[in-house]
Formats: C-alpha cells, structure tokens, sequence
C-alpha cells in the first residue's frame, strides 16, 4: 500500500491538493454566503449527513424529503448562523453501488454545494455498505474475505495486489463516482480506499479521516460474520493525521464499532477512540450520541440518522459546532415531519434530556483557551495595564459582570457551558453542598451520575425554582475565574448563539 498524501485547504482560497501531491485545475465554485449575524468567526461548524440511499424507483419521495432538506439546510445557516465549513457524508449515498444510483446523487450534491456556499474540496464522503455492488462479489473474493481471522491474515491481504483488487472490485460504481465528482480531491482505487485531509479552519488545523469499515460488506448478514477496517488501514491513516500536526481529528466511517470482528475491534477501536476526538458513523438509521471514556481514551461518537429511508421514517441529520476557545460544542438534531406537505425541525423526540434538540457537550480532550472578561479586555486595548482578576473587590466583580436573567428566556446553553467549565462532579457536589439554596439538590445526586447528568438536574431546578441569578452570582463567588470567561456569553451574545440582552445587576 503506497503512503497516504494529505492535502489541506485555506479558508481564503480552499485550494486542494491532489493525493498523488499533483496540483489539478478545480471546479466552478459557487459563491460563499456572507456571515449571518449570530455566525461567531472562531467557531468550527461541519454538517453530518448519511445515508441518503439514491435509487430509481425511489426518486419521487425521496425529492420531496431532500428538497425540504435543503431548505432546512438554507434557514439553518440563514437564522441560526450554522454556515459549515465542511460537510461530512458517512456512507450510503447509493442504494445498490450502481453507477446509475450516483448519477442521482450528482444533482443533489451540486445543489447542497451551492445551498452551503462550499466547493467541492469541502464535501467529504465515505462508502457504506449500500455503496457495495453484490453483484461484483465473487466466490475468490467471498473466501478471502471469511479467511480473515486476525491482524496477521488482514495484513496479508493488503500486502497482496491482487487479492485486494479483487476484494475491492464491489465498489466499482462507488470509486468511478469518487473519481470523477470528486477529481483532485478524493480518489478511490485498490491503493486509496482511504483517505486523510486537513483544513485550516478558524486558525485551527482539522484532520479528516476517512476510513473505509464496507469493504467486506458482502451481504445481510454482514452484523453476525463481522467486518473489518483493519490496524494496517486504521494505523496508516491516524500517522498521516498525525503528521499533519492538527489540533483536532475526526474520523469519518459508516459502522459502529459493534459491527467489527473481535480482532479488529479490538484494534480499531481501542486506536480510533484513543487518538481522534470525534468519530462521526451512519448506518443506524437514527442519530445517536455518546462520550465514550476510558483510563486511556475518549471521543465524542456521533451516529448520523438517515436522511432518506422513506417519507414516513423519521429522517434525521445534524450539524455540529465547536468552540475550541471555551472547549464545548453543540449538536444541533434535525429530523423530518411528512405532515402538512414535509419539514424538517428540532429532534426533540430523541432524548429526554434534550428537549429543545440542543446537545452541549464538553470535548474531552480540549483545554479551553484563555479568555479575558470585557472590562479586562477593553484595559488591554486601551493601552493601560490591565488589572488580574484577583485585584478586582468581590463586590466590584460581582457588580460588574453578572447580568441579571430573564426567567421566561434564560441563556441555558450559556449556563450550561459554564458549570461544565467551572466544575467537576465532585466540585459540583461540594458546591450544592456548602450553599442552602440549592442543598435540596444533593438527595437527586447519585454516585454513578456523571457532570453532564447533575449539571441537567441543577438546570431543571433552576428553572423550576427561577434561581438563575442566585446560581450565577454563586459561581462567580466560588469561581470567578471561569465566570470571568463566559460572562460575554451570559450576556446574551456568545456561545449559546443568541441575541437577547440581559442588564448588569448588583448583587
């Protein structure tokens, strides 16, 4: 297997290199949407889509729900500042890997381009196990594939031209698709049937890994006999990322990690969750999420629902922002309505907890970069020396920095981010503890309750109780550091994507 070449894009320019490491002339690309107002420059957003299943028999219906889509897609970036800047395609784009199927899925896909302002470059996709033609499948290449028993038999295969032609032939369709939509961006061939990409996004450097986990789909039973992605693929692909020295990597592929044979599993997973902060999959046909932590590891895994099943299935799909500077991030769900002629609107049904199809989350592996408070920060340009937050009196910080909050409009995902900042479980505990108005709050605590789950009850209560400013004017005693971050927020103009506004009290 030859070494991956990475290529990388500039937000001015977007300018991609081939993965041979040859210059090739680019598409016409549509014009880029201005920035909406609540669109923050310093924050990553990326749309998740999957599974869309293009097929002849099935475009009158399938229009209808993607056509929707796309104007869900416009309003998303048009009122909620959602613009992305890439968009990431976790398999099945065809139904039966035919070429005719990815013909359908060309017009959509120029129109989602021009929807988001993106070029090519900025489209990512990975093959599912639709995108897998049975009908190439031959006896040779069924044995091959059921011979693979361990790490060794896998590394075999790689290191054996022909047989992984030959186990590769079931994307024919797929990989003419790739090779000529996708020209100077992405190839697929027996050689790159993976791949690795960098973005300079926001200042950052992103790493996208693209990872094939469908190249043994062979059949429905493709769950009980096991698949594979395979150290050798898993591996190269996490060196080139890392070569690339990005700040962030997410891993792109189509199956659960429950899909994989004991072996691989064992491999892929364990050096996928350990060295990459998200891992974005499809193939559930609902959308899904976890923080998967180990002594060792942790990623934020996020399955993408299927954008088309049918007009009565709940289609789903979702965007995705970060704020590396405070280290949290929000998944926005999105799920399809066939009532009153089709929409789509917040996923409110898929948790409990998430009532308003909002997740915030906090990254695992990201330490939030320093933040100054507005006084503080209009010191520094006004050319006079700053003063430390430790020379401001309690009551002057107080006075200065906590908004009081309108009950019926509370800045939640705000609050949320700074309880996630400024706490531990064990912090968060103490801290209901030792204060008598949220003491009541300690019995709903249990020991196995995480951060995320204690931080929701403290919410509830909150809201229950409309004791909003006592839990920010508390917090800002006990941590005025991490109050002094997201004081902006609080306010009404920051993480939580809103432009209410909220006065200055004392306290």
């Amino acid at each position: 297997m030859s070494d991956e070449q990475l290529s990388s894009l500039d937000d001015s320019d977007c300018k991609a290199t081939a993965e041979m490491g040859q210059e090739r002339d680019g598409t016409a690309t549509p014009r880029p949407l201005p920035l909406t107002p609540t669109q923050r420059p310093e924050a990553i957003t990326w749309l998740h889509l999957s599974d869309l299943h293009f097929h002849e028999s099935r475009t009158y219906n399938e229009n209808i729900v993607l056509k929707a889509l796309l104007r869900d897609i416009t309003e998303r970036i048009q009122q909620d500042g959602l613009r992305p800047a890439f968009i990431a395609v976790t398999g099945d784009v065809a139904f039966s890997g035919k070429s005719a199927e990815y013909a359908l899925a060309r017009p959509f896909f120029d129109d989602l381009l021009i929807t988001t302002g993106l070029p090519r470059e900025r489209l990512f996709v990975v093959p599912g196990n639709h995108d897998v033609d049975r009908d190439l499948i031959t006896v040779g290449a069924k044995a091959i594939g059921a011979s693979l028993t361990d790490r060794d038999s896998v590394k075999t295969l790689h290191d054996t031209p022909d047989d992984r032609r030959l186990v590769l032939a079931r994307f024919k369709g797929y990989a003419e698709f790739v090779n000529d939509y996708f020209a100077g961006h992405l190839a697929f061939d027996d050689e790159h049937y993976f791949y690795v990409q960098t973005l300079d996004l926001s200042g950052r450097r992103i790493a996208l890994l693209g990872l094939n986990s469908a190249w043994l789909c062979v059949s429905d039973q493709d769950k009980e006999q096991g698949l594979v992605i395979g150290e050798r693929q898993t591996r190269a692909a996490l060196d080139a990322a890392q070569a690339a020295g990005p700040e962030l990597k997410i891993v792109l592929l189509h199956h659960p990690f429950d899909w994989l044979r004991e072996f691989d599993r064992n491999d892929s997973e364990a050096l996928l969750l350990d060295n990459s902060d998200f891992v974005l999959h499809g193939h559930l046909h609902h959308t899904a999420m976890a923080q998967l932590v180990s002594p060792d590891s942790g990623a934020m895994v996020i399955a993408g629902g299927a954008c088309y099943e049918t007009r009565q299935y709940p289609n789903s799909y979702n965007f995705v922002r970060l704020d590396l500077s405070t280290g949290t991030g929000t998944v926005y769900l999105r799920r399809y309505s066939d009532a009153r002629g089709g929409f789509w609107a917040k996923d409110t049904l898929l948790y409990r907890n998430v009532p308003e199809g909002e997740y915030t989350f906090r990254l695992l592996k990201s330490e939030p970069a320093p933040f100054l408070s507005m006084q503080v920060s209009e010191e520094l340009q006004s050319n006079h020396e700053p003063k430390s937050l430790d020379e401001y009196p309690d009551g002057e910080l107080l006075t200065k920095m906590i908004p009081h909050i309108d009950p019926d409009n509370p800045p939640v995902a705000a609050i949320r981010n700074l309880l996630l900042a400024a706490f531990t479980p064990e912090d968060l505990r103490r801290f209901c503890q030792n204060q008598p108005a949220f003491r009541p709050l300690i019995a709903s605590f249990s020991s196995g309750h995480g951060l995320d789950d204690m931080i929701d009850r403290v919410i509830d209560y909150c809201r229950t109780k409309l004791m909003w400013d006592e839990l920010l004017a508390e917090v800002a005693r006990v941590n005025p550091r991490q109050y002094a971050r997201f004081e902006s927020s609080l306010r009404g103009y920051g993480v939580d994507g809103s432009t209410g506004t909220h006065s200055p009290r004392s306290v």
